[in-house]
């Protein structure tokens, strides 16, 4: 903060100037932090950080790390803004950014969460009178796990919201505290304690404002969440989620909008207001095609390199098979290297095609032609994410959006050194077109040396399916929809020849509708309401 200084000295006035004054978070602190591969998701010392500056200009140094991927890390990117310092720590192996609550005056410890990966944590800077980490102790970090246990052997619901009211006091600013608080709103919801479960979500509210506003509000969001579950408990996911929507600013992600919009559509129909629930259901519709966006945006966080093209006469087409589910977390990377291949290849190099499995739950976008596929592969095919290239398993792909590079760069060099294989003598052509709602297709083979074991595959994709599943995945791409002749293919008879299919699209679209109505009936509701059929923009490929 920047004062100005007026003295009056007799007439005259003498004007002074106070420069900024030092940052709140002046001195030397332990960064501390959960990370999920550290200590089994304890609490553990990044590192050790000086602050200096003033509120103006904070500068960050960081001491000394205390995590091994830290090791030739920096601090960058310091600012103070509205009582909240940021900063980065990054090295090549890892990067976080934190954000830390200005700490009260003369206090030892402050509370503020970091970003892994666009995965939110609890952190905290804890003051330290040493520069060395071997003369640095965490403070007893079993503590809050012991009052957490504690919480979870509770004898009743009021013993476990006394035990959790007194973590809040003596442990404020913990992850633990968070976590038991958190359990115990769980808990009196399962209990058909609603008012009580609306009670303690106060006190989670209160206890995540410890932790910073970003931090503090996704708390808020997914407390919501779980009372909009209940009628009792409705009205207040209802207060919740309405004052969070107050707080959005213009350029709050439509992602946050949408979400909390969805929780207040569940309370509202859960109390059976209808009339308000059809009200923020035409709010979400307007909101698609800029969550559209926004997922496309940063949906391949790396740029796909175009192929060069071939140096040889080489001529055979790579196939490419994905099996993923929208319902699975380690999908991530497949789905995003699989999008990024699309902007890698042609069509005349890569035919790229998509199957969904309910792995590892429901999943609308699978039909009875992926199982089959599935079947078809047998052993190869035991889970996803899988990628079949030209027939054979291709390297393991499971992870998140962070680590696809890896997955596409692996994929890539594969598929490069299967693009300069020798040449075929064999001509592949299709003639398709639309009638109405039918759609035909006239495939022209020539060139085979012989029939023996080949097969035809026409395939019927949807360039783009829009499907929100809990894995992040917003748009889903090549879509397999049909096997025009089956998925083991029609057995070619003649080295040269012709075939001809055609499909009736509402046919087909009952055909996928049946499947997953006996599906539900089987299995329950699928966990996104909604069943993408529109099976518009479709493509054929075609493949021996």
């Amino acid at each position: 903060m920047t004062g100005i200084l007026t003295l009056l000295l007799g007439v005259g006035n003498l004007v002074g100037h106070i420069g900024a004054a030092e940052t709140p978070f002046a001195g030397v602190w332990k960064v501390v932090g959960t990370l999920p591969a550290q200590g089994g998701g304890q609490d553990s010392i990044l590192g050790l950080v000086e602050i200096k500056g003033d509120e103006k200009s904070p500068k960050v140094e960081l001491l000394t790390h205390g995590i091994e991927p830290f090791k030739n890390a920096k601090a960058t990117g310091a600012t103070l803004k509205d009582g909240e310092l940021t900063f980065a720590l990054s090295s090549g192996q890892l990067n976080i950014s934190f954000v830390f609550v200005g700490p009260a005056n003369k206090a030892t410890r402050t509370g503020g969460h970091m970003d892994l990966r666009s995965n939110l944590l609890p952190a905290y800077l804890s003051k330290s009178d040493k520069k060395d980490l071997k003369d640095v102790k965490l403070e007893t970090p079993a503590e809050g796990n012991e009052k957490l246990q504690a919480i979870t052997k509770a004898a009743n619901l009021d013993e476990q919201i006394q035990l959790a009211k007194a973590m809040v006091k003596d442990l404020p600013g913990r992850a633990a505290t968070i976590r038991g608080t958190t359990l115990v709103v769980i808990a009196a919801l399962k209990s058909g304690k609603s008012d009580q479960a609306a009670q303690m979500a106060d006190v989670v509210v209160s206890s995540a404002n410890d932790f910073g506003k970003a931090f503090s509000s996704r708390i808020t969001r997914e407390i919501a969440g779980e009372l909009a579950k209940e009628k009792g408990s409705a009205p207040k996911a209802i207060l919740l989620s309405e004052g969070l929507l107050k707080d959005l600013g213009p350029t709050a992600p439509a992602q946050q909008e949408a979400g909390l919009l969805g929780v207040l559509r569940m309370a509202f129909l859960k109390i059976g207001k209808t009339d308000d629930a059809a009200k923020i259901t035409a709010r979400l519709d307007g909101l698609e095609s800029k969550l559209d966006l926004e997922f496309e945006k940063i949906n391949i966080p790396f740029k796909p390199t175009p192929y060069a093209g071939r140096k040889a006469d080489s001529n055979r087409a790579v196939v490419v098979e994905l099996f993923t589910g929208a319902m699975c977390p380690p999908c991530v990377a497949a789905d995003v290297s699989f999008d990024a291949l699309i902007k890698t290849y042609t069509s005349k190099d890569v035919i790229l095609l998509q199957y969904h499995l309910h792995i590892p739950g429901p999943d609308a976008l699978t039909n009875a032609t992926s199982e089959s596929r599935q079947n078809f592969y047998e052993k190869d095919i035991e889970g996803t994410p899988t990628m079949m290239i030209n027939g054979k398993a291709g390297p393991p792909l499971g992870g998140n959006r962070q680590g696809a590079e890896r997955s596409y760069q692996a994929l890539t060099k594969i598929i490069n050194t299967s693009l300069s294989n020798a040449p075929t003598p064999v001509e592949l052509s299709i003639e398709a077109g639309a009638s109405g709602n039918k759609v035909g297709a006239r495939v022209i083979y020539k060139g085979l040396k012989s029939t023996e074991n080949l097969k035809l595959h026409t395939v019927l994709i949807e360039n783009e399916v829009r499907y929100p599943g809990s894995n992040g995945q917003r748009l889903h791409h090549h879509i397999v929809r049909d096997f025009l002749g089956g998925v083991t293919g029609v057995a070619l008879k003649k080295t040269e020849g012709e075939e001809s299919f055609t499909v009736e699209i509402p046919k087909l679209r009952e055909t996928l509708t049946g499947y997953l109505e006996k599906f539900e009936k089987e299995n329950g509701p699928f966990p996104v309401s909604s069943k993408p059929l529109d099976l518009k923009h479709l493509k054929l490929v075609v493949f021996i």
